[in-house]
């Protein structure tokens, strides 16, 4: 009992695999709650996160929301006790195999979830290149410098007792309102609205960066939080962040594909079992979860299956508002 209990106490910084429960004591007692999940073959840590030891009913991804977050955290299980953490702070790198992000798409839950949407997600692209005969090696000034770097922000801000509130400058502030909300008109216009809940994390993964970018030109949390953050930075910050979503969209464009085919097939379904002459009014079609801006972006993307038009309401001649319509055709 004195071993297994010395040994749950033993501070650790980082782990390759872990359970959610294993994770949460790790935290616990990591110094000062920080702690890293690096992997180089994630496709059991996957599983793990996917609900492996829950029959696949639930992802076990609440500690990795709370990591991400910095919120409180506890809990109480009769195998592992009692655990809390009240500052967590979780980084995770983690390789996957092709097919491996493949099944992750495939399962709506991952989807729609919290733990995939906060992940900045890119292709390596690696592949099998002709052997030079040397080893790729990082010169060693800048293994030095981004290791001082590391331990400056380590030091300076995540090891301090008081937290640090650092205020956009005004010009910066307007940015940041501008790609929010232009990120939410195009999730409105259709245009990302089978990627929200990926899309809403863009400006907060940007609003992070910047943050980083920020704190590297100062030696203490005060004399960041003294400085607003200028406008370059948070243009810096997005500059990285697009690279991400754009690499985002790319490896999501499959799933994009595959889900508006299901929509549409759907949609054909309604218009055959319910529609008059295979048609009806769009306005019927919402409280089934169709708006209008999706009808018509399925009638392009799907000519020959579908047809959207209007006419006047009380017919040829007659005024009046233009009635709606889409059609199954084909």
């Amino acid at each position: 009992a004195e071993k297994a209990a010395s040994d749950k106490a033993r501070p650790l910084l980082y782990a390759a695999n872990a359970t959610r429960e294993a994770l949460a004591g790790a935290i616990e007692f990591a110094p000062n709650q920080a702690f890293a999940i690096v992997n180089p073959d994630a496709r059991g840590l996957i599983g793990v996160i996917a609900g492996k030891y829950s029959g696949g009913k639930a992802i076990d991804e609440d500690i990795y929301l709370a990591g991400y977050s910095g919120d409180a955290m506890s809990s109480l299980r009769v195998g592992s006790g009692y655990t809390n953490v009240e500052n967590p702070c979780l980084a995770m790198c983690l390789m996957i195999q092709p097919d491996v992000f493949a099944n992750l798409q495939a399962q709506e839950i991952f989807m729609e979830s919290g733990w995939m949407q906060r992940c900045l997600l890119f292709d390596s692209k690696a592949g099998f290149l002709p052997l030079t005969g040397t080893a790729p090696e990082v010169p060693s000034g800048i293994q030095a410098a981004w290791q001082q770097l590391l331990n400056q922000l380590l030091e300076n801000f995540r090891e301090v007792n008081e937290k640090a509130l650092v205020h956009p400058a005004e010009a910066t502030q307007e940015f940041m309102l501008r790609k929010e909300n232009e990120i939410r008109a195009r999730i409105e216009s259709g245009d990302l609205k089978d990627f929200a809940s990926f899309a809403c994390r863009w400006a907060e993964q940007a609003n992070r960066l910047a943050l980083i970018l920020h704190s590297v030109h100062f030696e203490s949390g005060a004399e960041a939080a003294a400085e607003p953050l200028q406008l370059h930075t948070m243009e810096e910050a997005w500059s990285i962040m697009q690279w991400f979503i754009d690499e985002q969209l790319r490896l999501l464009g499959s799933m994009r594909g595959d889900k508006t085919r299901k929509r549409m097939e759907k949609l054909l379904d309604i218009l055959i079992r319910e529609g008059a002459d295979r048609e009806l009014p769009r306005w019927r079609l919402k409280d089934r979860g169709y708006e209008e801006t999706e009808l018509v972006r399925l009638a392009q993307e799907f000519p020959t299956r579908l047809k959207v038009g209007e006419s006047p309401s009380g017919g040829v001649g007659k005024g009046g508002r233009k009635k709606q319509w889409i059609r199954a055709v084909g």
